[in-house]
C-alpha cells in the first residue's frame, strides 16, 4: 500500500502521546499483578471500566460533546440485532 504524499511524520507531541500511552497500558498490567491476590479479576475489570466511563463522561461533558443524542436509529438496530436470523454455519441450508 503507497504512502500518501501529504502524510507528515509524528511530531514530538504525538510521539509522546504515544508513549504516555503505552506507559499507562503497560502500568495497567502491572497493577492487576499488584492487586489480584487482594481484589478478585472481575472486580478490577469493573473497577476499571467504571473510571474509565465516569472519564469518558465527564470528557465528554466539558468538550460539549453529546454522547445521547435521539437519532432514530435504536428502533432499527434494535430489530437487526434481535430479530435478525443466526449467522451460524448450522442454519445456513447447503
Amino acid at each position: 500500500m503507497p504512502i500518501p504524499p501529504d502524510r507528515k511524520p509524528a511530531d514530538t507531541q504525538a510521539i509522546l502521546l504515544m508513549l504516555l500511552l503505552s506507559a499507562m497500558w503497560g502500568f495497567n498490567q502491572v497493577a492487576i499483578k499488584l492487586a489480584a491476590p487482594g481484589i478478585s479479576l472481575v472486580m478490577q475489570a469493573c473497577l476499571r471500566s467504571t473510571v474509565a466511563a465516569v472519564l469518558l463522561f465527564a470528557y465528554a461533558r466539558l468538550r460539549g460533546i453529546p454522547l445521547f443524542d435521539r437519532d432514530g436509529t435504536l428502533p432499527r438496530a434494535w430489530l437487526q440485532v434481535h430479530c435478525s436470523p443466526p449467522n451460524s454455519p448450522s442454519s445456513t441450508p447447503a
